[in-house]
């Protein structure tokens, strides 16, 4: 093999891809590689892959579905990752009590950014009157 011919065509075929990252779907190959695996690459390694057989550019519909995909896991699993984190706040002996004696409670839902879990507040209206006498 030429190894002047081979990377002359390396980085014509790197020219040729116009994204940073593109999606490659594979190829068969002697080694055992299973054809139509879809995956998402950088330019220089899609266009070696491409020169070498081992993989050819996706179509337009497949790499969007590709990556909507990716997406939704991605979103998913960073839902997964929030459900598991515990938020508490830390109460003064004065806001305890305060709690125990009240007028009106009103809860809100808020929707956490990113994916992240939604979180409960509560506002506690203080009620007129003597403190709870513990």
């Amino acid at each position: 093999m030429d190894l002047r011919s081979y990377y002359r065509k390396l980085r014509e075929t790197e020219k040729k891809i116009s994204e940073e990252f593109v999606v490659v779907k594979s190829l068969v190959t002697p080694e055992g590689g299973i054809a139509g695996r879809l995956t998402e690459v950088r330019r220089e390694l899609a266009a070696k892959m491409l020169v070498d057989g081992l993989g050819e550019l996706a179509g337009k519909e497949e790499a969007e579905a590709f990556r909507k995909k990716a997406a939704e896991e991605q979103k998913e699993e960073e839902q997964k990752r929030a459900s598991t984190k515990i938020q508490f706040t830390v109460l003064t002996e004065a806001e305890l009590r305060a709690l125990f004696i009240v007028s009106g409670v009103r809860l809100e839902r808020l929707e956490g950014g990113n994916g992240a879990a939604a979180l409960l507040t509560a506002q506690v209206t203080k009620a007129e009157g003597a403190k709870c006498p513990r």
